[in-house]
This record gives C-alpha cells, structure tokens and sequence, in this order.
C-alpha cells in the first residue's frame, strides 16, 4: 500500500523571515582606550598618574601650606611612590584613588594633612631625642667608668701606708 498525500495534507512550513538589520555596534575596546590590550601601557598610564598626584600633594604642601621644601619633600615623596607602585600594577587602585581625591579637596583632606604636618613635625624633635638620649648614656657609661678608676685609684693611695707598715713588720708582734 501506497501512501499519497492530497493537496489539503502538504506539508506547510511558515514562511521564513529575513535577519533584521543589524545596529552599528561600538567596538569593544572603544571605552577602555586599549589599556586592556596593552597591560604595559595601562601600568605607564598609572605610573605617570602616580607621578602627578605625587607632584600635586608636594606642590601644596610646598606653595599653599608654606612647608620648607625638603619637609615638603619628606612628606610627598614617600606618597608619590606609593602612588605609583599602586597605580601602575591595580586596576583597584586607581579606581580608589579616583574617588579618593575629591575627598582629599574637603574637610577631612585637610585633617589628613593636617596630621601628616603634625607627624612631620613631631619626627624632628622626636629623633632629636632620641639621639640626645644616646649621646646623654654614652657621656654617663664614660662618667661612671672615670669614677670607677677614680675611686679604684683613691682606695689604692689609701691602703699604701697600710702596705708599708704591715710589710716593715712594725705590727708583727702586736695581738
């Protein structure tokens, strides 16, 4: 037995409908100005953002906060290269020191740098302390050890008559 279809059972397939057009993308790297296909690049980019902030913070420690420029130096220097070590190698970095720095520019920036003065100044008289107390033992070990040889040599002027007379013999037969 043969089957045969009749015109009512063909098969009907719905009609197939064109792509619609496609949109004019952006290209995926348009927004990232190609940092991600050139990590070395992003690392410099970093690097020099670094370098600026760095530059920027000794700038108004030096000129606005009239700090002398070698404490001024002392500060930023050590935040620079923080800065730029941080910056160069994290992504994570940099995006907090974005938010970061508006903050800076407020109230409580100032109370950093403020503390940051503070500690500044406090280092000086702090390490002058220190090497005063260093230089007050060494002068009070060499004042004890003079007086140690002092009192050695006035107990020996003290015992010589002694010496003397017990070695004439003066005192041999008294009890």
């Amino acid at each position: 037995m043969v089957h045969t279809r009749s015109p009512s059972q063909e098969l009907i397939l719905p009609p197939t409908d064109p792509l619609p057009p496609e949109e004019p993308q952006i290209p995926p790297d348009w927004h990232t100005f190609h940092f991600y296909e050139n990590p070395y690049l992003s690392g410099l980019y970093g690097a020099l953002g670094g370098l600026l902030a760095g530059g920027a913070l000794l700038g108004i420690l030096w000129y606005f906060y009239g700090i002398e420029f070698l404490l001024s130096v002392y500060i930023a220097g050590p935040m620079a290269l923080l800065l730029l070590i941080g910056m160069s190698l994290s992504v994570a970095c940099r995006c907090i020191i974005c938010i970061l720095v508006p903050e800076l520019l407020g109230k409580y920036g100032r109370w950093v740098l403020y503390s940051l003065l503070l500690a500044a100044l406090v280092s000086g008289p702090v390490s002058n302390i220190s090497t005063n107390m260093e230089r007050m033992s060494n002068s009070m070990s060499c004042s004890v050890e003079m007086i140690k040889n002092q009192t050695r040599d006035l107990q020996q002027q003290f015992l010589d008559p002694f010496n003397d007379i017990k070695a004439s013999g003066f005192l041999h037969g008294i009890p």
